[in-house]
């Protein structure tokens, strides 16, 4: 079949663009789950699955691209939570025996 002619099992293709064979299970995490939000383009054929080596270098560099880019997502900050009333009081007054016990460590 056309479609089938430049297609090889993906450890293989992966080992020949980049000379060490991985391990299937990390090539298989590249096809099923991605890394970065980048999937490695293959074809599942009688159990196994094939992809070209086009396909694995342009992953590659797709995934080298994502991880050299600055993260877009924003910092995480932890938020104080909202204590009413007496329970802040307290809050306030264990926080303060706290730092004097650590201080006179």
């Amino acid at each position: 079949m056309e479609i089938l002619r430049n297609q090889v099992p993906i450890v293989e293709a992966v080992e020949q663009v980049i000379g060490t064979r991985p391990h299937v299970q990390t090539v298989r995490r590249w096809v099923k789950q991605g890394v970065r939000g980048i999937r490695l383009e293959a074809l599942f054929v009688n159990g196994a699955y094939l992809t070209t080596l086009e396909s694995v270098r342009e992953f590659i560099n797709a995934t080298t691209s994502a991880r050299l880019e600055p993260s877009t997502k924003p910092k995480v900050e932890i938020a104080k939570p909202v204590v009413p009333g007496r329970v802040a009081a307290a809050v306030s007054e264990f926080n303060k025996m706290s730092s004097r016990v650590s201080s006179n460590r």
